[in-house]
């Protein structure tokens, strides 16, 4: 995770992450235990228990399913985070895999 979202995160402001639906993400199921590492310091990860599982064809129908809170931004701050995870991952990978939105209860920051 780069550095915004997982300090977010460790300090309990963003308790969703989203992505493209791929394999990877349509293995997590609820209950599953996911370890997230910084992008730059891999030394600080933040190990998280996935609460809920929403999926979307599209990060901007992704994104209304959840109060902005839940994000980590505001509602001006939702409408930027689809167009940053538009650029990230493209308009062609979300319409083959779609998007998933994963929420998450913390259960460790280190």
């Amino acid at each position: 995770l780069d550095a915004a979202p997982f300090a977010a995160i460790a300090a309990g402001r963003k308790t969703v992450e989203l992505r493209v639906n791929d394999a990877k993400r349509r293995a997590v199921e609820i209950g599953d235990t996911v370890l997230f590492q910084h992008r730059t310091d891999t030394t600080r990860t933040l190990l998280v228990r996935i609460t809920d599982i929403l999926r979307a064809p599209d990060f901007e129908a992704l994104v209304k399913q959840y109060p902005p809170a839940r994000l980590g931004v505001d509602a001006v701050g939702a409408a930027a985070l689809v167009l940053r995870l538009n650029r990230a991952y493209g308009v062609a990978e979300q319409e083959e895999c779609g998007c998933v939105g994963l929420g998450f209860a913390l259960l460790r920051a280190s």
